[in-house]
């Protein structure tokens, strides 16, 4: 499998003042300087080798994320011996917060120890982790979640 990521982190405004001196056309700024395009492969720095994008649902209002058990698009992705450098949540509920945070066993640090996300209803959350996040194996390869009844999430990891 190849794996070619084109991930973007953007988040651009236009803001409009009411600046009583600016000419006709010069109240306007564009907010886009941290904005992020980010290319990878298997050759790149970080690499990036294996995908899994996939619904997640919840049983009785929970779920675990085995990294080391994913589903993908040809097949189940082994993330043994690889590092998360991608991940994108959207919380797919219409009415319900979900959290995700580290493995009750197993955990996965994802963002350090004891990390939580919590996402409101149709709430998403998209981190580049440039290599820095731990390397998936049988004591670090779990995420948690949780949330009401039988909601979902939609989720997409790159391992590299």
């Amino acid at each position: 499998m190849s794996v070619q990521v084109n991930a973007q982190l953007i988040c651009t405004v236009n803001e409009q003042g009411s600046v009583v001196d600016a000419p006709s056309g010069f109240n306007t700024v564009i907010h886009r300087t941290f904005n992020s395009a980010l290319a990878l492969n298997a050759n790149s720095s970080p690499p990036a080798s294996q995908v899994a994008a996939f619904t997640q649902a919840l049983v009785g209002g929970v779920s675990t994320i085995d990294l080391t058990n994913l589903i993908g698009t040809f097949g189940t992705v082994n993330g043994t011996g690889l590092r998360v450098q991608v991940i994108k949540i959207k919380n797919s509920s219409t009415s319900n917060t979900m959290t995700f945070k580290f493995g009750g066993s197993n955990p996965y640090n994802l963002l350090g120890a004891s990390w939580q996300i919590i996402l409101p209803a149709g709430g998403e959350a998209e981190f580049f982790l440039n290599n820095g996040a731990p390397v998936v194996g049988s004591g670090a390869k779990n995420i948690d979640m949780s949330g009401t009844g039988t909601d979902s999430a939609q989720i997409i990891i790159v391992l590299g």
